[in-house]
Parts: structure tokens; C-alpha cells; sequence
């Protein structure tokens, strides 16, 4: 029996629906683990850069010379100890550089990565992102659902309000949207940091950060 092209055309549209679905769904597995000295990734273009719209999490000054682009995992061990190398540097240029937090959660390899980051952004809700932030970094082998509104009772969140952020997955939407630019990106690892413009993938040492932060800054007339 010949079928329509109505009928034909109605099936490839619900098949490529389907496969964008599911293949949102599954961006995470196919992240890399990059938890390596970091290298710099050639060919960035300004097109090529995150955008510092989509209402993320930072620090430092909205007026900033330099904005800075850090695309973490709350389960990459690379992620706490890089962290605490780009914060100690970017301490010295208080009025100069703004951090900006980019989710990148692997489900692969980190199964409590993308619970983590819901969790995070269900804080921020109630202006305490950074400080749940940091308590998951520094508790990576304690992340569970068991655990996460135990972290938000000790920094005196209001739990009931923060739980039903987290049920009803209200944050979720947030992450995937910096999962979707990433991939836009061709972002695949973490940590993964864009500097003006360049753009590294890896751990950085903190010359290597404190150098390109510094060139940076120069290159913009700010230093």
C-alpha cells in the first residue's frame, strides 16, 4: 500500500523530534573525562565564545574588562583543585575580571554530577550558589540525594523551599542549556576555560593561568 506524502512527512518529522529528545538527554555520556594538565584549543573565534546571558552564576563586577568562562563538573577533581588556582589569581584583580560558572555535568563517568548542578542552581535561588558551590567541591565523595539538602540545612537555607526546587527539577532547564552550548561549542571536557580569547581544556598550572589572565588584561588596555 502507497502512503501519502502527508503520512510520510508526518513520520520523519516525529522521528527527527525523538532524536533530538533523546539526544539531549544523553549529551552527558558522551563527554570526555579530561582531567589532564590543560592545552590551549586553537581556532577560537569570536563566534565561538559562551554567551554571559543565560543568567549564570559569577563573581566580580558585571562591568568587568575580562570575562572569564569556566565550564565544571561538581564530581571532576581537576575542577576543585583548578578552582582554587583561577580564584587565588583572580582575588588580585577584584575590578578587572568576572568569573562566570558554566554547567558540564559528565553522567558517564560522574552519575551524581547532574544532580549536583540542579542542586546548586535550586541554592542560587535563595542567593546562595557560591557557597553551595564550594560545599560540593570540597565534599565530591559525599554527593548523593541524601546529602544535598543536609548541605543546604548547614548553610541555613530555607530546605523546604530548596527541595522543592529540586523535585520538581525547576533548575533543570538552566543546565541544560549550558550543556547545549557547550556541545555548540564543541566544549567536551572539564574543567574548560575560555580567557579572552582563547580558549584551554584541562587543569591549567597557575602560571600558565596567571600569564594568559595577565596577557589578557594587557591586550584589552586594562593593566
Amino acid at each position: 500500500m502507497s502512503k501519502s506524502p502527508f503520512f510520510v512527512g508526518t513520520i520523519t518529522l516525529v522521528a527527527l523530534l525523538l532524536l533530538l529528545i533523546f539526544g539531549l538527554a544523553a549529551v552527558g555520556p558522551i563527554l570526555k573525562n579530561k582531567e589532564v594538565d590543560g592545552t590551549e584549543v586553537p581556532g577560537l573565534a569570536k563566534s565561538q565564545t559562551p554567551s554571559a546571558d543565560f543568567g549564570n552564576p559569577s563573581l566580580g563586577p558585571a562591568e568587568a574588562e575580562l570575562v572569564i568562562f569556566l565550564y565544571g563538573d561538581y564530581q571532576c577533581a581537576a575542577c576543585t583543585t583548578f578552582e582554587q588556582i583561577l580564584q587565588t589569581i583572580i582575588n588580585e584583580y577584584p575590578n578587572q575580571i568576572r568569573l562566570v560558572w558554566k554547567d558540564l555535568p559528565n553522567q558517564r563517568l560522574h552519575p551524581e554530577a547532574w544532580g549536583a548542578a540542579l542542586a546548586a542552581r535550586c541554592a542560587r535561588e535563595q542567593g546562595a550558589f557560591w557557597e553551595y558551590h564550594d560545599t560540593l567541591m570540597n565534599n565530591q565523595a559525599a554527593l548523593n540525594e541524601a546529602n544535598y539538602p543536609i548541605f543546604a540545612q548547614e548553610l541555613g537555607l530555607d530546605t523546604e523551599s530548596f527541595e522543592t526546587c529540586r523535585q520538581e527539577r525547576r533548575t533543570e532547564p538552566l543546565v541544560k542549556r549550558d550543556v547545549e552550548e557547550a556541545i555548540n561549542l564543541g566544549v567536551s571536557a572539564t574543567p574548560y576555560l575560555f580567557i579572552g580569547d582563547k580558549k584551554f581544556s584541562g587543569s591549567l598550572s597557575e602560571e600558565h593561568v596567571r600569564i594568559t589572565i595577565e596577557a589578557a588584561l594587557n591586550s584589552l588596555g586594562a593593566n
